[in-house]
């Protein structure tokens, strides 16, 4: 569950942000903005000024890669559409990236892709541990503990 939404960038711009067609928050002339997103929210959009900037995107904190992520970047606004299990398939979409770029990399001039699929099974393997859900029941305890 996305709890908060971040933008940063070196030079002061306008940000506001609007969640399921309500404005939940707007700030002005600020090089950071921050956001806390109510729950069960669907449809963001983050709508900045001065235009044709790239303003960096958090989401909870974490910085995302508008593309692997997809979100619609536009020259004077983010859209995207959160669910619950945003951040898990945040990181497939990770992970199927890095594949499909060894792929289109060839991997050297002998790639065996028998080998490529061995790899990021166990890769995702070593991974499910430190899956971000996983990292999300380990924030909600230690909130938890400071309330």
């Amino acid at each position: 569950m996305i709890d908060n939404i971040s933008l940063t960038d070196k030079q002061p711009f306008r940000c506001k942000c609007i969640c399921n067609g309500s404005v939940i928050g707007e700030t002005f002339d600020k090089t950071h903005h921050y956001f806390v997103v109510p729950k069960l929210t669907q449809k963001v959009e983050l709508e900045f000024k001065p235009f044709k900037i790239r303003p960096d995107l958090r989401l909870n904190k974490i910085l995302v890669n508008t593309g692997v992520a997809g979100v619609d970047v536009y020259d004077h606004k983010y859209e995207m559409t959160l669910k619950d299990d945003w951040l898990e398939t945040y990181h497939e979409n990770i992970l199927r990236s890095k594949q499909e770029y060894l792929v289109q990399q060839n991997l050297g001039k002998n790639a065996n892709q028998d080998k490529i699929k061995k790899w990021f099974e166990t890769y995702n393997l070593a991974q499910e541990k430190n899956r971000f859900s996983y990292y999300h029941d380990e924030l909600e305890k230690i909130l938890d503990n400071l309330k």
